[in-house]
């Protein structure tokens, strides 16, 4: 069986994994990595490269129907604003889908955790640890254009009544993501607020502060949120304003 893998992902390789050599289940299949398309009995793509795809594959006339791999790991919007449309071309593809929906052919979750019984951590270390951090959110936004402006008003609002902490590009400069954890290990609370309210839709904002210790603050109005770890979170929407949120963050924090 022959994979192409078309295309990047945000400028860099698409599933480079997959072509290491101690990934013994890739051994059975002959993969190439190629702008240029090739003859391959499934081709991998990032919707970002979806329509270039589509205008290449369709120039070689291939005849028998091939399977076509998409790789979504962002919300339906953004796929609708790259003008994303799987519908126009069934004949030629069956169409496989890999993103963070848990009903897709291939689930990929930005986090997953499992239960153990045994507890690692000792209780006192985390009290004094978490007592010593800033008694305040932080909400890391590069992302300025975005869909879900209700988290910008509610920010606003809540600071009010709570000390938030606003970085990242929409302010003054960017946070690359390998520095998240870092600035979030001197805060209480994290504001995991996505750029998208979408069903599943949970990013590496809440697991970066689940990692470092900061308890995530989500928005989780008609989300399921049975994927997160039970009890790590607080949900805006168990309030009915922000103001009886910061209270509620100021007994937390005290506690």
């Amino acid at each position: 069986i022959k994979i192409q893998i078309f295309g990047y992902y945000f400028n860099s390789p698409l599933f480079l994994a997959i072509e290491n050599e101690k990934c013994f289940n890739s051994q059975r299949f002959f993969i190439q990595r190629s702008d240029k398309i090739s003859y391959a009995d499934i081709y991998i793509v990032h919707y970002f490269s979806y329509n270039q795809f589509i205008r290449e594959y369709l120039r070689k006339n291939i005849p028998e129907k091939k399977i076509l791999i998409i790789v979504s790991l962002e919300p339906p919007n953004v796929a609708i604003e790259e003008n994303l449309n799987g519908n126009l071309f069934h004949e030629k593809f069956f169409y496989w889908i890999i993103s963070y929906y848990r009903s897709s052919f291939f689930s990929i979750p930005n986090g997953n955790y499992i239960f153990s019984n045994k507890n690692k951590n000792d209780y006192t270390n985390i009290v004094n640890q978490f007592g010593s951090r800033k008694n305040a959110c932080l909400i890391i936004i590069n992302e300025c254009h975005s869909s879900n402006n209700l988290r910008f008003e509610y920010i606003q609002e809540l600071q009010n009544y709570f000390s938030v902490d606003v970085v990242g590009g929409c302010v003054n400069k960017a946070v690359p993501s390998s520095r998240f954890q870092t600035l979030l290990k001197n805060y209480k609370f994290s504001l995991a607020f996505e750029n998208s309210l979408c069903y599943e839709y949970t990013t590496n904002k809440y697991w970066d502060s689940i990692q470092s210790g900061a308890i995530p603050i989500v928005m989780g109005f008609g989300k399921n949120l049975s994927h997160l770890i039970p009890n790590s979170f607080i949900n805006i929407f168990d309030f009915e304003t922000p103001k009886l949120l910061a209270q509620h963050l100021n007994l937390v924090s005290s506690n």
